[in-house]
């Protein structure tokens, strides 16, 4: 028996391996599809709501399943440059495929036609032989929020709870369990079965179409995925993780505000069974503004403008504070709770809402969000809405607050420290607010400019480890964190400055697994371990690239990306003793961290 208080062990007959769930969504909710096709998390409306489908986290959590009776195998992939799922599931007298998606609607279709709102499509259709298929739509709130009421006849159903409502079709009869809706099918080849669901909240209702409608709504999808990934510019080598990264990027984007969340998930842990589980599923003022960049170098300058939009309106009541993350509608983010009931993922407690470091001074963010101003506006020739007095007020700030103690990129919840990669974001903010001053004809003040080259110089000073040949974690801490990795990636010395490279070789010596990279050793003041943080090892290719270690560059580029999953998805963190995925997933930081080091392998052969 585990000593009293102690979290259960981990249980992963019930959980199944984080790597083995694919994502679809629609740009404002994701689910986690399984192989064995359950979709076992889907928060309605938006990703930051309640799941309605949270198995997940709990046994009892709810899912939407369509299985194959005496399941034998199952392949899957995406449909060629679209987010559209296709999994064959093979029993043992036949075969049938079935494909997942969230329509999409063309604005002239919108005019045209009512449509309903997160119209969740599955299709499957017979391949071979004969398969016997259940189908269960069991939803729940995990999160405590009360019990869904089903109602249905016929072909159809809907689930109701507290004004909110999921409207069930299908192209076969449904029954109505005590706590699900669902059928027993026979899929012969050639047989299609659709079964659509669609949301609706204090507003009119749509029971989603099946049939035609449905295969009409999956050609239309297809088509939009297809245009938008066929204008992600990429060398053939690196085409398909490029491609696959970005329309991850685009999934994780909130379409009505601009917004990129971290994660569309939460609670999944660094460690099994331990409690480093934290709630994703907010914008990360840095994830979201390094996507400016990203996009703009895959083809998408209206997706980084959206990006822009948002923070300005979210900083308003901030500013020129900044949080660390939003709410998907740039609101302040809701304050950490944890959920009580639940088993967690692998037996992983607690479960949270909200993330406590909303609230924390990560003096890095105000160099993210300068630098995606001056790039957009750099490569474009436009700064969107007037945004320089916003940007002037972010400047000020680092003036003023540089050589504050803060909590950092990874967010240490024990104490502030004066650390390097912090400073080196503030000289960035400096930096580029003064180059955007220039390009808008805007003479810079010149306490900006003694400000940036105070920061450069207390860095060269006080920021080198204990024999000075490299930098350190912090001013007062000499260990070694891969966050210093992305000194050359924001101009602060060149890639083959004698520091970088002692950096690069004592992150690889004392930080790396083969090509895994942990973000650090040193106590940060909570219990238990993590694995290796996959954004990390792509830091580690920009890095390698820019001090001209190209062949090493991309044999780390290549591997790292071979740990993906076998849809190309990747994790907050692997384990690099078992291969398993580990936190939140997919992470947007990691999908990021990808583009970039493609970008820096492009860069370096191309001579820039």
């Amino acid at each position: 028996m585990p000593a009293s208080g102690s979290p259960p062990a981990p249980d992963l007959q019930a959980d199944l391996p984080i790597e083995r769930y694919g994502l679809i969504g629609d740009s404002g909710t994701a689910a986690l599809v399984s192989d064995q096709g359950s979709i076992d998390w889907l928060c309605l409306p938006t990703f930051d709501d309640a799941p309605v489908f949270g198995r997940l986290l709990d046994p009892e959590g709810g899912s939407c399943s369509i299985s194959a009776v005496d399941l034998r195998s199952s392949h899957r992939r995406y449909l060629p440059e679209t987010p559209i799922l296709e999994t064959t599931l093979r029993s043992a007298t036949g075969a049938a495929t079935l494909i997942d998606l969230f329509a999409t609607a063309t604005d002239e279709r919108r005019d045209r036609e009512l449509v309903p709102s997160r119209w969740l499509i599955r299709r499957l259709e017979g391949v071979e032989g004969v398969v016997t298929i259940d189908l269960a739509v069991a939803p729940r709130d995990p999160f405590g929020g009360g019990r869904w009421e089903l109602q249905g006849r016929g072909r159809t159903a809907v689930a109701q709870l507290e004004g909110r409502a999921l409207f069930i079709a299908s192209s076969v009869p449904l029954e109505v369990r005590p706590a699900e809706v669902g059928a027993r099918v026979e899929v012969a080849v050639g047989d299609v079965v659709h079964l659509c669901l669609a949301y609706a909240e204090r507003d009119l209702g749509v029971v989603p179409p099946v049939g035609e409608a449905a295969e009409h709504a999956l050609r239309d999808t297809a088509a939009y995925w297809r245009a938008w990934a066929d204008r992600v510019p990429a060398t053939s080598e690196h085409r398909d993780v490029v491609v696959r990264s970005a329309l991850t990027l685009k999934l994780l984007s909130f379409a009505p505000s601009g917004g990129v969340v971290a994660a569309p998930t939460t609670s999944l842990p660094e460690t099994l069974g331990g409690s480093r589980n934290w709630d994703y599923r907010s914008v990360w003022v840095r994830d979201a503004s390094r996507s400016v960049i990203a996009l703009l170098d895959r083809g998408h300058p209206e997706d980084a403008r959206a990006y822009l939009f948002w923070i300005a309106n979210a900083t308003r009541l901030t500013r020129p504070r900044v949080d660390t993350l939003y709410a998907l509608n740039g609101e302040r983010a809701a304050r950490e709770r944890e959920i009580g009931g639940l088993r967690g993922y692998a037996g992983s407690l607690p479960v949270r809402t909200g993330n406590a470091a909303a609230r924390q001074l990560q003096l890095d963010n105000w160099g993210y969000l300068v630098d995606a101003a001056y790039v957009f506006t750099e490569r474009t020739g436009d700064l969107p809405w007037n945004l320089w007095p916003e940007v002037r007020s972010f400047v000020r700030f680092v003036v003023a607050n540089r050589w504050r103690a803060d909590h950092g990129i990874w967010e240490f919840r024990d104490r502030t420290r004066q650390l390097v990669h912090s400073k080196v974001m503030c000289w960035v903010a400096l930096d580029r607010g003064i180059r955007l001053a220039r390009l808008l004809s805007i003479d810079p003040p010149a306490d900006w400019e003694r400000a940036r080259d105070e920061v450069h110089a207390a860095i060269l000073r006080d920021g080198l480890d204990a024999d000075g040949r490299g930098f350190a974690r912090a001013f007062d801490d000499p260990a070694i964190d891969a966050s210093l990795l992305e000194l050359p990636a924001v101009g602060f010395l060149p890639g083959d400055d004698p520091r970088v490279l002692a950096t690069i070789d004592r992150v690889t010596n004392e930080l790396a697994t083969g090509e895994l990279v942990r973000r650090y050793r040193a106590d940060d003041g909570l219990a238990g371990d993590e694995g290796a943080f996959v954004a990390c090892s792509f830091w580690l290719v920009q890095a390698l690239a820019r001090a001209g270690r190209r062949a090493e560059a991309e044999e780390v580029f290549a591997r790292t990306c071979a740990r993906g999953n076998d849809l190309g998805l990747l994790p907050e963190e692997i384990d690099p003793a078992t291969g398993a995925f580990l936190g939140n997933f997919p992470l947007a930081l990691s999908h990021l961290g990808l583009l970039a080091a493609a970008r820096a392998l492009e860069d370096q052969m191309n001579g820039s």
